[in-house]
């Protein structure tokens, strides 16, 4: 949305210069105006988006660490308790 909008924006300010045959804060204002405002909308998007999938990520990291000590855990405790088993 951010990017998308910041071109649309360029292409106003270029077609009002295109238009009007000027160059002056009034032609170029508006489309600068909204690149901005949606460049603004874009970060304000994607930034708490990237916060959350690395929160998210690494919540989920953690826990397949701790799933596979648990599997690792329960495999040498079965595997002893086979050994104990066999030793009678």
């Amino acid at each position: 949305m951010g990017l998308f909008g910041t071109v649309i924006g360029i292409v106003n300010a270029f077609t009002g210069i295109n238009l009007q045959r000027g160059t002056g804060l009034a032609v170029v204002g508006p489309g600068i105006a909204e690149a901005l405002v949606t460049t603004c909308l874009g970060l304000l998007v994607a930034v708490p988006s990237v916060w959350a999938y690395n929160y998210f990520s690494n919540k989920l990291e953690s826990f397949d660490l701790e799933m596979r000590n648990s599997v690792d855990a329960i495999s040498t405790y079965l595997s002893g308790f086979q050994a104990m088993k066999r030793n009678r």
